[in-house]
């Protein structure tokens, strides 16, 4: 049999030597999902960008001689195709970033003070 945890009850934590007290069993469970999800955010972000900067480079019109063999096996129209799914991917992934790290964006933004040299003022 489980004890009764009350899901309003403050709890605590142990990480390493530290307790840290976190509000409620939900919460904690939210801050992880958070953290997955933004995880999973970046990897698709890292990886849209790598075969959006790879086919970008190798769509280069000075590159298209040297590569002719490349295109008579993988089809130009097809890596083009791959290219702006690719960039549209990035595109998306980037909004749901910022969406994701709106508070932080913020926080930033109060905290940062305009720099004035002495001839501005």
């Amino acid at each position: 049999m489980q004890p009764f945890i009350n899901p309003g009850a403050p709890m605590q934590k142990t990480h390493g030597k530290q307790t840290v007290q976190t509000d409620t069993p939900d919460q904690d469970a939210i801050l992880q999902r958070k953290n997955r999800r933004r995880l999973y955010v970046d990897i698709v972000m890292l990886f849209s960008l790598a075969v959006n900067a790879l086919l970008g480079i190798i769509k280069m019109p000075f590159l298209y001689d040297p590569l002719m063999p490349f295109f008579q096996i993988v089809n130009f129209t097809m890596l083009s195709y791959v290219h702006d799914i690719s960039g549209g991917l990035l595109i998306i992934a980037v909004g749901y970033h910022i969406i994701l790290n709106w508070k932080r964006f913020k926080f930033l933004l109060k905290k940062a003070k305009p720099t004035h040299s002495k001839g501005d003022r």
